[in-house]
């Protein structure tokens, strides 16, 4: 399937990330709801939690170069297309030696599914076609980044805390920063 108005060879670093609506988005484009599916902690990945997110990106959502608190995700594809590259960085254990592997951008749908590995740079996120996108994430998430929140709690409040530990925008995370330099 092809998709002719999508640019696989734009540098995600290009990208024209802006607030609308108190929300970060690329271009203005739509963004996607995010909403908590499951929540487990199974005794074999004891200091650990097993956070499902269910994910829906309107036609052309797009989501800015973003983090998740270190956590391991295997994303699938439930409808729609996505487009995603990721660029992840690997510490050689002998000499502290970090050395980056950018994923290129690919178009993922129905039943495909990616890997992010732990500290991965997600940097580019958007829907495809002309149709609504759905995937789930499966995070493995240390139980640290949820210091403070009750895991189990499932109100919308609560379930909307637990996506603020793990989808982390890198542009808030330069405006907290810009704005602690300005205060100093």
């Amino acid at each position: 399937m092809s998709f002719p108005n999508v640019d696989l060879n734009l540098r995600w670093q290009d990208q024209n990330v802006v607030k609308k609506d108190g929300q970060w988005t690329v271009d203005g484009r739509p963004t996607v709801s995010v909403a908590v599916s499951h929540v487990h902690q199974p005794p074999n990945i004891s200091n650990n939690t097993w956070l499902g997110l269910l994910v829906t990106a309107p036609p052309n959502a797009a989501t800015p170069p973003h983090t998740h608190a270190g956590a391991a995700i295997v994303a699938t594809v439930v409808r729609g297309h996505v487009l995603n590259q990721m660029v992840h960085t690997h510490v050689d254990a002998k000499t502290g030696e970090k050395t980056a592997h950018d994923s290129g951008a690919k178009v993922y749908g129905p039943g495909e599914s990616w890997y992010e590995a732990p500290g991965c740079h997600h940097v580019r996120s958007e829907t495809v076609g002309d149709e609504e996108a759905l995937f789930i994430a499966n995070m493995i998430v240390s139980n640290d980044v949820f210091k403070g929140l009750d895991i189990q709690a499932r109100s919308a409040e609560d379930d909307f805390a637990k996506i603020g530990r793990v989808v982390i925008i890198d542009k808030e995370v330069e405006e907290g920063v810009a704005s602690k330099i300005a205060v100093t």
